[in-house]
This record gives structure tokens, C-alpha cells and sequence, in this order.
């Protein structure tokens, strides 16, 4: 097991990042400009499942916590009914709740309006805004305009920028 430095959650050996706050939980990450993680070299994971096909009992989400390994940011937003993921573009007049410009979100091909993170009744969803680069979630690319299921621990790739992310209660 190995002991979070920042809220001491317990963890499987070998994970990178704290399943309960995001805190780094090895030497290193975080602070390189690429990080390749180890799980991006396997198999591809399961279709994710549509956010209505999920079973269980949904949690309400207060903040989600965004993990950028490439810049080291991290991002903590109070989990409106939608958050829009991209880049901000004043002169067009968007500019998305949870902006990645200064992530080098331009050179990785994330769009101005490239992913929307909605609650429901039903849980969080991300879903692909039809953008240039795509959305993958756990490595599988989304089809656009669908809400996917999404939960804490889950990583994102918005174009080639990776993302984790924790939904925190």
C-alpha cells in the first residue's frame, strides 16, 4: 500500500496519483513535461458505458479536481450542472468554464469548445463536443455529442492533452 503525503488515503502500490485528492503519489510526476504513463501501453479498455447505462448508486458531486501531469496543474471547480473543457477565445466570446490554454492546449489539439462535463440525476457524464482531435476517456474515443459515464480516477485525453480526474463529494 502506499500512504497519499497529502490526505494519507491509502492506495495500491505503484499508482500515480491519490484516487481521493489527485496528489501525486511518485517521485516525479507530475513535473516532466511528457509523462507516459504505464497503462496508456495496454490492451484498449471496454467501451465506456452511456451515462444512463450505468448501474449503482449515484453520488452527488460538490468539486472536480482536474490533474494536468504535463503542466502539473491541477484544477479544482465547484461541479456546476455543466462544465465546458477547451480554450478560451475572447475575440468569439467563449470562454469555457475550465480553461486549458495555459496547459499548451493549442499545440495538443484541444478545440475552444472540445468537451462538456454535465451532472444529472443519473451521475457525470463527459461528452465530445464534436471537436477537431477528439475525446478519448480510459484510451476509448467517444463518438461525439454522447454522454459517457464518467467517475473519480478516470483519465481523459482531449486531443493529446491528458487529463485525470476526481469527483470529489
Amino acid at each position: 500500500m502506499i500512504v497519499c503525503p497529502e490526505c494519507q488515503h491509502e492506495g495500491l502500490e505503484g499508482t500515480l496519483f491519490c484516487v481521493n485528492c489527485g496528489a501525486p503519489l511518485q517521485p516525479g510526476v507530475g513535473e516532466e513535461k511528457t509523462l507516459v504513463l504505464p497503462f496508456q501501453d495496454t490492451a484498449p479498455l471496454a467501451e465506456p458505458p452511456l451515462v444512463g447505462q450505468r448501474s449503482g448508486r449515484m453520488r452527488e458531486v460538490a468539486r472536480i479536481r482536474l490533474v494536468i501531469p504535463s503542466s502539473g496543474r491541477r484544477v479544482v471547480v465547484p461541479m456546476k450542472s455543466q462544465l465546458r473543457l477547451g480554450r478560451s477565445d475572447r475575440q468569439r466570446g467563449l470562454l469555457p468554464e475550465v480553461d486549458l490554454a495555459e496547459d499548451g492546449a493549442a499545440s495538443a489539439g484541444v478545440s475552444r469548445q472540445h468537451a462538456l462535463i454535465t451532472q444529472t440525476d443519473r451521475g457525470v457524464a463527459i461528452t465530445d463536443l464534436d471537436s477537431a482531435n477528439g475525446t478519448r476517456l480510459n484510451g476509448r474515443r467517444l463518438p461525439p455529442n454522447l454522454p459517457y459515464a464518467l467517475e473519480s480516477g478516470d483519465e481523459i485525453k482531449l486531443g493529446e492533452l491528458l487529463i485525470h480526474v476526481f469527483l470529489e463529494g
